[in-house]
């Protein structure tokens, strides 16, 4: 089942998934509708928060499986 991440760009790395749950380990999502959910979401908290952000440092992409990169 493929997997969707928010990735955020950064200017040392360029684009990185820093989206992380409460153990550290990277947020992915089951599908890219749920993935801009919660970027909406982020951006609109960020808003409430009087944080400028500009929406287009995310991008959402399909992370491949370990089985399609293993073919």
């Amino acid at each position: 089942m493929s997997k969707w991440e928010v990735q955020t760009y950064t200017i040392c790395d360029g684009w990185q998934n820093i989206w992380h749950d409460d153990v550290g380990i990277p947020e992915t999502f089951d599908s890219h509708k749920k993935a801009v959910f919660y970027l909406d979401e982020h951006l609109k908290e960020c808003l409430e928060d009087g944080i400028e952000e500009d929406k287009y440092n995310y991008r959402i992409i399909k992370k491949e499986s370990e089985d399609e990169t293993q073919n």
